[in-house]
């Protein structure tokens, strides 16, 4: 989560935005402190990538229609994979939102052998 403090049941991609530059810091230290190798966010890489990560935007070529991407974003070294689905809290069906990341993950995982 990058909105680390309560609130209402909706948040703007402004305020979370705000929330996720002012914890920065706390974000990487849970980065650093898990080391996870798979990232899944709730329809917020961007976010993450400019305001934690304090990366550019990536260009229109660099940006993935699967919504999968294998790089190291955080600058630890590590190539991770971040999937950036739909929110968990969205208003559509939960087996709906498993299989949309089910599918993201099988993508990403095939285009990364081929790759890779």
């Amino acid at each position: 989560n990058l909105k680390k403090s309560g609130g209402t049941s909706e948040s703007w991609y402004e305020e979370i935005a705000a929330y996720s530059a002012f914890d920065r810091e706390e974000i990487r230290k849970e980065f650093d402190l898990i080391d996870a190798d798979i990232i899944v966010c709730g329809s917020t890489f961007g976010v993450l990538l400019e305001k934690v990560f304090e990366h550019p935007a990536l260009t229109e070529k660099k940006t993935s229609d699967n919504w999968y991407y294998f790089e190291d974003f955080d600058g630890s070294g590590k190539r991770r994979l971040y999937i950036d689905g739909y929110h968990p809290a969205n208003r559509w069906p939960d087996l709906m939102n498993y299989y949309t990341v089910a599918s993201i993950y099988q993508q990403a995982l095939k285009a990364n052998r081929i790759e890779g």
